[in-house]
């Protein structure tokens, strides 16, 4: 039985997913699947080593994971740059978000 292209591909799913935003209210953001490479860079550095380049892959996470709410076309609600430029409160929750979304199929696959 041959598998549909879509198998083998990144989840079409929007998931809704609560965040803390910089003034402490809490606000509902639409998440996608993040690409793959994003997420081995992120396992691969060191954040403590390359906090850098950890952090520009956050951004590219989040840039990648955060979409508007009908997740037509998988629009993103926000450039790599726009990621850089959040505060901190939200930005760590924004890739929380993300990161929690990978780690739950992951787990639930067997694979965390």
């Amino acid at each position: 039985m041959a598998l549909p292209a879509h198998a083998f591909g990144r989840s079409a799913a929007v998931e809704e997913r609560e965040v803390t935003l910089a003034d402490g209210s809490k606000h509902m953001l639409h998440f996608r699947a993040a690409p793959r490479m994003i997420w081995v860079r992120l396992r691969t550095l060191d954040a403590d080593k390359e906090p850098a380049r950890w952090e520009q892959a956050a951004n590219e996470l989040i840039a990648a994971t955060v979409v508007e709410p009908d997740g037509a076309d998988w629009k993103q609600s926000m450039t790599v740059e726009q990621a850089a430029d959040l505060e901190e409160v939200a930005w760590v929750s924004i890739v929380g978000a993300a990161m929690r979304g990978r780690t739950e199929k992951a787990e639930a696959a067997g694979k965390a």
